[in-house]
């Protein structure tokens, strides 16, 4: 290696050292209702929690669609 990439790759690795140590405390919101971290948000998505919590938000909009269908169709006898 030349002396060019290594001082390339130390200044990387200063930068995303300088990145990481800024952001690691910002927690962004979640529509289920939990926070994480920016460095975890591919493994949030993907745990059961989040998962189940948005199959349940899901059917919890399906069960009112299909009441405001039964009432339009009540009021329209």
């Amino acid at each position: 290696m030349d002396s060019i990439e290594i001082k390339s790759k130390s200044k990387n690795y200063i930068y995303m050292c300088k990145f990481v140590e800024n952001n690691k405390d910002k927690r962004f919101m979640c529509d289920c209702g939990k926070e994480y971290s920016m460095f975890s948000k591919s493994n949030h998505f993907k745990s059961k929690y989040h998962i189940n919590v948005m199959n349940i938000l899901k059917e919890k909009e399906n069960v009112e669609k299909l009441k405001d269908e039964i009432k339009e169709l009540q009021s329209q006898i």
